[in-house]
């Protein structure tokens, strides 16, 4: 294993239409790496057609939860016997605008084939979105109301920050959250009942690249991250990646009688101001 060594620079800046990106796939860490080791890295997806994955994805999930609560013989919130309401929130304005409306206009175009069909066991699909310009705050506020207004379930939301903000209202109020856009540990690690993830996670991405980058004898990487949970996110799977390279060339190294390599961080004057003022 070739020695990594990590630059580590953080962003304060917010994102300019570029977002989280997507995978398609709900699986565990261990399953992916077992099917991984397997076969050779693949090339990586463009973002169009990761997000398309990934959004195909939480629409089957999505839809296999509201067949289940239109069979179901009690009465849910949200259901009744003509539809299914069901809530989002997710940034229809401001720098992550477009991943908000194409998560929403994506969705709503499955729907309008579901309900064209006849529905899900004759009810017809209703989403509610509202607009958290992908602030935490904002969403917050959003998922309270839209519990309030009695969705069956919170689908489609857009960005690590404002999942998390939402997690403790939704899981207080037992509410499914499911397919968000999003692959942060966060959302997977401890086990939430009622978060249901159709993508990779963060960590499951960033080991694949470091792994794919180490492969090809590269010995230095560089890692430049958005400052907030989700670029946060993103750096904890380089990290946990470079861990674990660390500790297998350790291995290696010992037995050669070598002594092991270290890992460098680097950090921008700007992080380590932001850090500050928000500390």
């Amino acid at each position: 294993m070739p020695k990594v060594e990590v630059h580590i620079v953080a962003s304060t800046e917010k994102p300019t239409g570029v977002g989280e990106p997507g995978d398609a796939g709900h699986r565990s860490r261990r399953s992916q790496r077992d099917c991984r080791s397997d076969r050779k890295a693949p090339a990586l997806a463009s973002s169009g057609d990761r997000m398309k994955a990934a959004l195909l994805s939480m629409l089957r999930l999505a839809g296999l939860m509201l067949v289940v609560a239109a069979s179901a013989l009690h009465a849910e919130p949200g259901v009744t016997p003509t539809s299914i309401l069901i809530g989002q929130s997710a940034a229809f304005s401001g720098a992550a605008s477009e991943l908000g409306t194409e998560m929403r206009t994506g969705a709503a175009a499955y729907f309008r084939v579901v309900n064209a069909a006849g529905g899900v066991h004759g009810r017809k699909i209703e989403m509610r979105s509202l607009d958290d310009g992908y602030e935490s705050d904002r969403a917050a506020a959003n998922t309270k109301k839209l519990i309030d207004d009695g969705v069956f379930l919170l689908f489609g939301y857009v960005g690590t920050p404002t999942s998390n903000a939402s997690k403790p209202i939704f899981t207080a109020a037992r509410v499914p959250f499911v397919g968000p856009f999003t692959g942060a540990e966060s959302l997977r690690t401890p086990l939430n009942r009622y978060i249901f993830n159709v993508r990779a996670s963060y960590f499951d991405e960033t080991e694949k690249i470091v792994g794919q980058m180490t492969g090809q004898a590269l010995d230095k990487i560089a890692v430049f991250y958005q400052n907030d949970d989700y670029g946060k996110a993103g750096l904890a799977g380089v990290e946990a990646r470079d861990g674990a390279a660390k500790h297998q060339d350790r291995g290696h190294r010992h037995r050669r009688g070598a002594t092991p390599s270290t890992l460098r961080r680097r950090s921008s004057r700007s992080a380590r101001s932001s850090r500050r003022r928000s500390s």
